[in-house]
């Protein structure tokens, strides 16, 4: 791992929960502690997508090196672990909103952070993808690289 991205990583942890108590330290309201839909749906996701994250870091780390990965979406996806990410953080910032508004302004913030950052690795493994396995070209192309329909 290249030290810069280490660095980037602590920080970001870091400065991600400054950020969120920042957020909260003032009495301008607070997100909803009631059981919604809005609530109820964010939850989902976020179980959802923290159990398919899971399962595909599992499934990587089981595989023999240098296998093109094909399972817990990944025939769509380059990195599908990155897609569970991704809605790690969207859910969070719905989930964490405060009475009426729909995200986060931090969080949503924090996800952009995300997308981009993952949105440039993501798009790494897709070209390393292409140059590795010359012989399945054409199905790499096929996979989208993070997000179905937009990257």
């Amino acid at each position: 791992m290249w030290v810069g991205h280490f660095a980037i990583g602590l920080a970001f942890y870091l400065f991600i929960h400054v950020a969120t108590i920042a957020e909260y330290a003032s009495d301008e309201g607070t997100p909803s502690t009631r059981l919604t839909p809005k609530f109820v749906v964010s939850t989902l996701v976020f179980a959802i997508a923290s159990v398919w994250q899971h399962k595909y870091h599992e499934y990587l780390s089981s595989l023999v090196k240098y296998t093109l990965p094909n399972r817990f979406g990944a025939t769509h996806i380059v990195a599908p672990h990155y897609t569970a990410e991704c809605l790690l953080y969207a859910s969070l910032a719905v989930l964490t909103a405060k009475d009426g508004q729909l995200f986060n302004r931090t969080l949503l913030c924090v996800l952009a952070f995300v997308v981009v950052n993952l949105g440039v690795t993501a798009d790494g493994t897709k070209k390393w993808q292409l140059s590795k396995f010359a012989g399945r070209k054409a199905e790499v192309r096929m996979r989208w690289r993070m997000l179905p329909g937009l990257f």
